[in-house]
């Protein structure tokens, strides 16, 4: 009978100190599954901005506006090819 609660005990304190690892495991995954929740949401926030800035520059109105910085502002006339003396090359 000894011999049986011995047993007992020994695997009462194996169980608990596994209990205790796996608690303490779970708790550093914790903290790191924060961490990298923290990092996705900082990922996340940096791609709408570029997003924004890509759609910016794509954009007719920033078109507009550099061409205006860069004095662009004369419109090409057009070339109207009326007259067959064009076609003919007379």
């Amino acid at each position: 009978m000894n011999i049986f609660k011995r047993s007992v005990w020994v695997i009462f304190f194996i169980l608990l100190s596994i209990n205790i690892f796996i608690f303490v495991h779970s708790i550093t995954l914790g903290s790191e599954i924060n961490f990298y929740e923290k990092e996705i949401k900082k990922v996340h926030q940096e791609n709408i901005e570029l997003s924004n800035k890509t759609y910016e520059i794509d954009s007719l109105q920033y078109a507009a506006s550099m061409a205006a910085n860069l004095e662009f502002t004369q419109t090409a006339k057009p070339f109207y090819l009326e007259g067959q003396k064009y076609a003919l090359n007379k």
